[in-house]
């Protein structure tokens, strides 16, 4: 019977088990991807990856799941990755929502690197392909945050909003855009919005607690900042900005308790050594504050705010050679810095050279007509040439 049936027939009989086959390993892909979406959403990025490499095993040409994985990876920070399965998906797909999901992708890993331009372009792309694409509106919105651009920020937030009203993010982010364009009460609903929806969102409590400072309310800053440390109590930032309202509300040896605490958590980081000097320095310890200024230094070679605070340390310590050479340093990592003149000005004033002093303040009143009044990285209040207390920042 089989010998004498059509050619066609038998070649059917022959590729329908393989056709089934392909058919139910491009089926079983799918769950596998559908179960990595479901383990990204709750949390679990490494195991979405490992759920996408199984998906793409059993279909190599699964463009989705090379999507999917490529958001896993930058959630991760495996930046070079999440580009690779990105390109990997667009060559592959055909629907649009699949090359939108790999746009967002590319968008994500620019904007991590900082590449605020063409991580726009990314996210322009993934809009043209699906409008309502809510990730793509808040990672734009947060390059043109970035890029100084704050009503585009808030457009692209509120956008997003109005397309998913309870995303977190996009109420905390345009919380940050209003906070940048000076619209403290806007920014509180949007934070107070953003933890309604999502009381885990670690970031949102520390941003709260600035506006709580600013209105004149330390408890309830430094409440919002315990919440946010309770939350993520590995997260050594989190300690850095409590230090912040302790040293305002003048606990000065809570701030250093919790610098310290960031500094055990993560000692590479060269602006926690530089926050700790200047906690040092109000507490009249020059000595170890040129200790820290000087870790501060090491860890990062143009610090210009580490060679300034150093300098001024080393000027109450009577070593004013070495506090010259400091500021002196400054003028070559940032010419347009106005304090390292105003600094070394004092310094000849009180070694009893005006001709010289009057060299370096004619200077820093130059620079600063140029730029915007400084702040100093941490959050300590503008610096000005006197505050009283013989220091040359508040």
């Amino acid at each position: 019977m089989w010998i004498h049936a059509p050619p066609f027939r038998r070649t059917v009989c022959l590729f329908l088990p393989l056709i089934l086959f392909v058919a139910c390993r491009n089926q079983r892909s799918v769950g596998v991807t559908d179960y990595g979406d479901w383990k990204l959403a709750h949390g679990d990025p490494k195991g979405a990856i490992q759920e996408y490499t199984t998906a793409i095993a059993m279909s190599a040409d699964s463009a989705r799941a090379y999507a999917r994985r490529g958001l896993a990876r930058e959630t991760l920070g495996d930046l070079p990755g999440a580009l690779a399965d990105a390109d990997t998906a667009l060559k592959l797909a055909s629907a649009d929502s699949i090359k939108a999901t790999a746009y967002v992708v590319r968008g994500n890993a620019f904007k991590k690197r900082r590449e605020w331009r063409p991580a726009i372009a990314e996210f322009d792309k993934a809009l043209l392909l699906k409008r309502n694409e809510v990730d793509a509106l808040v990672g734009r919105g947060i390059c043109k945050r970035e890029n100084e651009d704050i009503k585009g920020a808030i457009g692209d937030e509120s956008a997003a909003i109005a397309l998913r009203s309870t995303d977190a993010a996009a109420y905390f982010e345009r919380g940050l855009a209003e906070m940048q364009g000076r619209n403290a009460e806007a920014a509180m609903r949007d934070f107070d919005s953003a933890i309604h929806w999502k009381p885990g969102l670690t970031g949102v409590y520390f941003q709260r607690a600035r506006i709580w400072d600013a209105k004149g309310d330390p408890a309830r800053a430094l409440s919002d900042c315990d919440k946010g440390i309770e939350l993520q109590p590995g997260q050594a930032d989190g300690y850095v900005f409590r230090a912040e309202f302790r040293f305002k509300t003048d606990d000065l040896s809570g701030a250093f308790a919790d610098v310290d605490k960031a500094i055990s958590l993560n000692g590479s980081d060269s602006t926690y050594y530089f926050d700790r000097g200047l906690f040092d320095a109000e507490g009249d310890a020059w000595a170890r504050a040129k200790v820290d200024q000087s870790k501060a230094i090491a860890l990062n070679p143009g610090y210009v705010r580490a060679y300034e605070a150093r300098g001024w340390a080393e000027h109450v310590l009577g070593e004013d050679a070495k506090a010259e050479e400091d500021f002196r340093r400054v003028f070559t990592l940032d010419p347009k810095d106005e304090w390292a003149h105003v600094c070394l000005g004092r310094l000849k004033m009180e070694a009893n050279d005006p001709v010289e002093a009057l060299v370096q303040f004619n200077e820093a009143v130059h620079l600063g007509r140029n730029r915007p009044p400084f702040t100093w990285k941490g959050g300590f209040g503008s610096i000005r040439p006197d505050n009283g207390a013989g220091r040359p920042w508040s």
